[in-house]
Formats: structure tokens, sequence, C-alpha cells
């Protein structure tokens, strides 16, 4: 695991027997204490240090994080074991969540990042201060009509808005899921999060997937949820946030299912009379219990609640038989429901694989119809099985409509044992097979099945060939076996028998003379000719049968001539496709690892960017910090008049190299030159004052704390001697008397009377204006005081190019409170 160290802020690894235990920090080699879990505060994961923990969801503990990277708290979701344990919810969890990073929406959460830090899956997001609408709803029982319809518009313009662009579906809206921030703003959590969030729990009417209380009735019934289904629960809590009560009750998770499905819903107008008719309308608009009654999207809701805010009425009416119980056993639910879709135990299951299923069973009545197998055969249809083999098995939706159900007066729900696989008895694949078990869900034969016609085992390549050269050596036979018979049997037209009495012909040497031509190698055409013509003369059957039989040799050897002659072609085409696809194929591989070498090139490039991403960042925390420390340590020194040491603190960072960010050391570096640069004019003005001596003799100067206005008498090195004097008249003869003489500190001389020193002293000594100005206002940022008078003094030197840096200086000092008479 990762932590930082308190001291330096850099990120140390520790192996697992090291957690809890003091190690040495490998960045500045302090000892630190490793946290004592993986979640403890100053663990990291991912991108992000856990500060506290804020609350447990359903899906996995939530922590107050500081990520890293951009300097900013964030809200970390850690997901439990059991999710991140299972392929398909990872899969899902990491697609929905970069969905729901790509919208940026003021009524959004925001999403940081999502990822997997040494097994533990994470989703950082924006950290949002304020309250749960849940929270409001606990303790006051209810709101306002007014805020609950802005509350309303606001959720129903995020949805319109993650609808539109990524199509995203939340499928959880929920009280807990909206936050009311200090500042009057409302924000949408979870975004992207909902789909798998977790297991129904039937002891508990608050925790179930969907939440019971505002979970829509199609995804009760394990229909794919879409942006109605959202509407319907942005009804439900408008319902609870405008009357205090949930639109359906029950004692246990099953009996608010049912109610959602089976009962009349209440009108909140009914039951609370203050409701407004038209607000009441809406929201029973809202919550109808068929999409296709509800609002056709968020942005029609959106204009609806906008003119319910400005006192219009409503467009939207409540459409007949909104509220009409949902019949599971009905012909509409027949036809739309998952359940009349599977197996006899009515098991609801995932709606993807609810949908393959119905295609499934659609394409495999058709096979079955008549001349289907033909018609599919010749347009190369693809069996309804097949398209099973590539459907994902998705976790069931935590509901079953048992067996022995009634109808919905007595209707009851229970969960199901665990999903063992579904069974669509048309397609003819097994009744429960574990999709589990295979690697795309469910198990069916290939090609298209019809019935009484089990499918064909595919082949391999090399057998298809083989079969092909027997088919055709077959066809070969039959064509010239055909022939053969025409020519023995004369053909359609009787050949010309020879002029010869055939009578007369010597029969016993007819198979001699054939015999001799078979040996002799003539051509198969020249011995079945003399063959025909012989045939003609003989009388014996015998001996026709003797010539027939020849006839049959003859053919056999001519027949394995040209199959040899086919075979031979269909090697030849064979193997120059053999070679053709070796060249693609090394040249597959050739392309498949150069895009490997610069897939891996570009990722090691990213993650060298990001580590040094990552140490820019933590070089800029740790400068910034250096950079606080050092301004009011210099200050306090300034403040003593010990300018020697405060310019001494800002000569490492002046003469700073660091070759990885040159751009941030020069301007480090920068910074430095400008405090130095404010120090020594503050040194000039104190040395200046202190060695001035008898010049500014009889300058009226002010003592703290003591009546009437005495004159500088002398400038020392550490105070400055004045005199209160008197006047009287000897002789008619005005004459001066020191009546009290005394030494104030020049450390307990105020800046504004060091001001009116300097000046004068400036003025004696032909010091221009621009560099006093110049010169005192460095004085006042140096020291952190007067910081207002200081900006006017360094503004009217007119040295802008010089003064940039003091300037920036000043808006960054005048926000601390070290600060002293900062607006004076």
């Amino acid at each position: 695991m990762r932590f930082q160290c308190p001291h330096c802020k850099g990120l140390v690894a520790i192996d697992d027997s090291d957690i809890g235990m003091a190690v040495a920090c490998g960045h500045c080699g302090n000892a630190v204490a490793a946290p004592i879990s993986r979640f403890s505060p100053g663990a990291v994961i991912g991108d992000c240090v856990i500060i506290k923990e804020l609350g447990e969801g359903g899906m996995g503990m939530v922590y107050l994080a500081h990520q890293i990277s951009l300097d900013r708290p964030a809200a970390l979701k850690v997901l439990h074991s059991q999710f991140s344990e299972d392929r398909l919810y990872i899969g899902d969890f990491i697609k929905e969540a970069r969905s729901a990073a790509r919208l940026n929406h003021p009524n959004i959460v925001q999403a940081y990042a999502v990822g997997e830090d040494e097994g533990v899956y994470y989703f950082a997001m924006e950290f949002v201060e304020g309250s749960t609408l849940k929270d409001v709803l606990t303790h006051g029982g209810r709101i306002v009509v007014e805020r609950a319809l802005q509350i309303g518009m606001e959720m129903a313009k995020a949805l319109d808005f993650a609808w539109t662009n990524q199509r995203l579906v939340h499928r959880d809206i929920k009280p807990d899921n909206i936050i009311l921030t200090g500042a009057g703003g409302v924000k949408l959590a979870d975004l992207g999060l909902a789909r798998i969030a977790g297991d129904v729990r039937e002891e508990s009417a608050e925790e179930l997937f969907g939440t019971p209380q505002y979970i829509s009735p199609e995804q009760l019934l394990g229909k794919p949820g879409n942006n109605r289904s959202d509407i319907y629960s942005l009804g439900a809590t408008l319902y609870h946030a405008v009357t205090g009560q949930f639109p359906f009750n029950g004692d246990t998770a099953t009996d608010i299912a049912r109610a959602h499905l089976m009962e009349q819903l209440t009108p909140p107008s009914k039951a609370v009379p203050s409701i407004p008719k038209d607000v009441s309308q809406v929201i029973e608009a809202m919550l109808a219990k068929r999409p296709q009654h509800r609002y056709a999207d968020a942005a029609e809701l959106t204009q609806d609640l906008e003119r319910l805010m400005r006192g219009e009425k409503p467009l939207r009416q409540v459409m007949p038989g909104s509220q009409t119980p949902i019949d599971l056993f009905g012909e509409e639910e027949k036809e739309s429901s998952p359940a009349a879709e599977l197996s006899v135990d009515k098991t609801i299951v995932a709606p993807q694989l609810a949908s393959e299923l119905r295609e499934a069973k659609a394409a495999a009545k058709a096979t079955r119809a008549p001349g289907a197998p033909a018609a599919a055969a010749a347009k190369g249809t693809e069996a309804p099985e097949s398209k099973l083999k590539g459907a994902k098995a998705r976790p069931a939706t935590k509901f079953s409509v048992s067996g022995d159900m009634k109808r919905p007066a007595s209707g009851v729900f229970s969960k199901p044992a665990t999903q063992t696989g579904l069974s669509p008895t048309a397609t003819g694949a097994k009744r429960g097979a574990d999709p589990r078990k295979t690697g795309t869900g469910l198990r069916a034969p290939t090609g298209v099945v019809t019935r009484g016609t089990p499918p064909a085992p595919a082949k391999g390549k090399n057998k298809g060939l083989l079969v092909g050269l027997v088919v055709a050596a077959v066809v070969l036979v039959v064509i010239v076996i055909a022939v053969a018979a025409v020519l023995l049997k004369g053909g359609d037209k009787k050949p010309t028998p020879p002029t010869a009495d055939p009578a007369s012909a010597p029969q016993g040497d007819s198979l001699a003379e054939v015999m001799k031509m078979v040996k002799e190698e003539k051509p198969a055409d020249a011995i079945l000719r003399k063959i025909k013509t012989l045939q003609v003369g003989i009388k014996d059957p015998a001996k026709a049968k003797e010539l027939e039989a020849l006839a049959g040799s003859v053919l056999e050897i001519e027949i394995r001539t040209l199959r040899d002659v086919v075979h031979k072609k269909e090697l030849a085409e064979w193997e120059r496709r053999s070679e053709k696809l070796a060249i693609e194929y090394e040249r597959w591989k050739v392309e498949e690892l150069q895009r490997e070498k610069d897939a891996e090139a570009q990722a090691k490039k990213a993650r060298e960017e990001a580590q040094k991403e990552a140490q820019k960042q933590e070089f800029i925390a740790q400068m910034g910090k250096e950079q606080e420390r050092t301004r009011w340590e210099a200050v306090e020194l300034c403040r003593k008049d010990d300018y020697v040491q405060a310019k001494l603190l800002f000569a490492p960072m002046a003469a700073s190299n660091a070759p990885s960010f040159p751009d941030l050391t020069n301007e480090y570096r920068t910074w430095a030159g400008d405090k130095i640069k404010c120090i020594e004019c503050a040194q000039k003005v104190y040395d200046g004052i202190r060695s001035s001596k008898d010049k500014l003799k009889d300058e009226k100067f002010k003592v703290p704390n003591k009546a009437g206005t005495p004159r500088v008498e002398y400038i020392g090195m550490r105070d400055i001697t004045v005199v209160f004097v008197e006047f009287e008249y000897v002789n008619n003869q005005k004459m001066t008397k020191v009546k009290e003489r005394l030494k104030v500190p020049l450390d307990q001389v105020s800046s504004p009377q060091l001001w009116l020193l300097y000046g004068k002293l400036c003025e004696v000594e032909g010091v221009a204006a621009a560099d006093r100005d110049f010169q005192f206002g460095g004085y006042l940022v140096a020291r952190g005081e007067y910081l207002k008078t200081g900006k006017d003094k360094l503004v009217a030197s007119g040295k802008d190019e010089e003064i940039k840096g003091m300037l920036a200086e000043i808006e960054l000092m005048s926000a601390s409170p070290n600060a002293r008479d900062a607006g004076k």
C-alpha cells in the first residue's frame, strides 16, 4: 500500500507487513507511522489521500479525500469486495463511471476518476458540502411546495442533460442522492453507479436496489430502465417531499413492490389538502404505472415544472388508466413482460438477456413455419440459438413471481433461489443450464433448428475440403457411368451395323482383342468404342456380360484418372490459399507486434507524463508551503529591523535549480529576488534614518502617549533624541528653554512617523521623489504593514517593471491575518 508522509507530503510505498508500523520516509528521511489499515487517514488510493470516513452505502465505503494531482477535496467511493470480485459488475461500473465523467453540469456531482489500486476499485467525485434531501425530510417531515418544485426542476434538467448527451439513466433517484448545498444549489449524486447498487434484503424496506419506495414498476419486473423510469423515481421523491409520506407503503420490500404494481396512488392533494391541484397533477403524471403514460422525457417535465413555478397550468394531463393495476398474467403483460419469456418458475432476469430470448424465440418460431427451413437456408438465416451464444449473462433483478401467485388482489412477491440459468423451451435449449459455466452466458446448438431435424455438426476446414473432393469424384463417376450406359446401350440413335455378317464374327476372339487394347493402354474411349462394336454382334448373353464387366474395369481406371486430376487441382488451389493465408498471418503477426510495441510505448509515455505531473504538483505544493513560511518569517525579522537575516532566508530559493521543472524554478527564483529587493528598500530607509544624526534637527516629532510636540535634536543608531521646549522673554527678547529631553528607540517609531522623517531626509539629501516612494513602498511590503499605502507609494514611483512582483506580493499578503493595518 501507499501513504502520504505528513512532513514532506511525499508518497511512501510499504509492504503489508509494515502496515501500522513506524517506517522511514524515502523522501525526507523522517520516521513516520504508517496507517493502520488500507483505508485509514493518510492512505493513498489512486490519486487520492484519505482524510476521514464519511459513511457507508450499498456499494461500499465513502471517504473524504484529497486529490493530489489537482490539489482539491474529493469524495472517494471504494467498492465492497463482493463487487470487486465480479468482473461483470466491474465492467459495468467502469463503463458507467467513465460515461458520467464526461458530463459537466451544475446540477450533477462531477466525476473525477475511476480505477483500480492493488485490487481496490474506487470512484472519485466532487465533494459537495451540504445535506441530502433525505436528511431534510427526516428532520422536517416535508418541505414547502415551492422548494420541492425548484428541486424537481433542477433534477429534471440534470436527467435531461445525462440522457441527451450520454444516454445515461440513473436508475436510483431518491432523496439520498439529491444534495442541497449551503448556497441553495441542488446536485444529483451517484449518476452511473446505481446500476450495480447491490442486493435486495427482504427484511429491510429501506435497502433495495432501486430503493422500493421510489423504484418504477418496469424495473421491478426486470425490464431495462430508461429515462421514463427516472421520471417515475423523481415523481416518488417529489411525492415524499411535498407530503412527507411515501407514495406506497408496506411492511417489507416485497409489500412495497406489490403496491407499486397493483395499488392505486393516493393523489398528493388528497394526502395533503394544501397542495395545489396542478402540482398534484404533475406528480400523478410522473407516477403513472406504465412508462407510456408518463412524461416522454425530462425536457417535457422541466417545461411543466417551470410553468408551475410561474403560476401557470401544466400542459401534461393525467392519462386515463395511468393507475390501473398491472396484471402480470393478462394479455398485456404476456406480450411485454419478461416473466412471460421464462421457464415455469417465472424468475425475472436481466432485461438485456430477456430481450435476446424474445428475439431468439421469435426467430425459432419463424423457422418452424411451413417452408421456413428452405427459405432460411436460401438466405443464410442465422439460427436463433446462435444468437444466444453471444449473449452476456446478467445478474437477475432480485425479485421473482412465485409459481402459485394469484390475481393482483392476492399477489405475493418473494425472492428466488440462486439463479442457475434460463431455459427458453422454444429453442430446444436444455432447461436449467447454468450460464456461468459457459464463456458467453447461455449455450445453445448452432445451426437452424427445425422440428425433427437435429442441427448438423460443424466441420473443420480440412474435412470440408476432403468432403468436397469426394463429392466431386462421385458426381464425376455418375456422369461417366451414365455416358457409358448410353454408349453400351447404343444411345438414342442406333448405329449402322457393320457390313460383315455379325454371325460370322469370331466371338471367341472378342475378349482377347479388347484385353489386348487394355494391355497396350489404348485410350479408354477407343476401348469403349471397340466394346460397343463387338457387343452388337454378340448373341451369347454370357459373352455380353463379360464385355460389360470389362467395360466397367476400363471405366474404373478412367474415373480414377479423372479423380486424380481433380484432386491434384483442388490440392494445388488449397496449397495456394494456404500459402496466401500464411503470408497474411505473418504480416498480421508483425503488425500486431508493432501495435503492441506502440501501445506499450504510449502507455509508458503516459505513465511517465503522469509521474512527472505528480512530481510537478508535489514540487509546487512544497514550494508553496516554503514560500508561505519564508514570507512571514522574513516579515517578523524586518519588524525587528534585522534585515540582514531576513535577506538570508531567501538566498537558497534565489539560487535554487530544479532541472526537471525549469519554468517553476525561474518563477520561484524571481519571487525570491523580488522579496530581497523589498528588504533592501527597507534596509535603505532604516539605515538612512539612523545615520542622519542632526540633519533632521528641529523637525517635529510625535511621541506616543505623550502630550506636546517635541523637536528632533539628534538621531543615533538606536534611538532618536527629542526635546520639549518652552519660550520666555528676557529683556523683551524671546528665549528658548529646554523643558524635557527624551530618547525614543527607533523600533518604537511608527511607520507613518518614519515616513515624515524619511521624506524630509530625502528632501535634505536631494533624493528624487520616485526613488523615495519606491524605497518606502518596499519598506512597508517588507514589514507586512500599511500595505495599501505601500501599494500607492510603489505605483506613484512609476517603476512599473520593478514593482510587478511587489504588487503581486501585496495581494497575497493582504488576505492574511499576519498583515498589520493592511487596509491603511
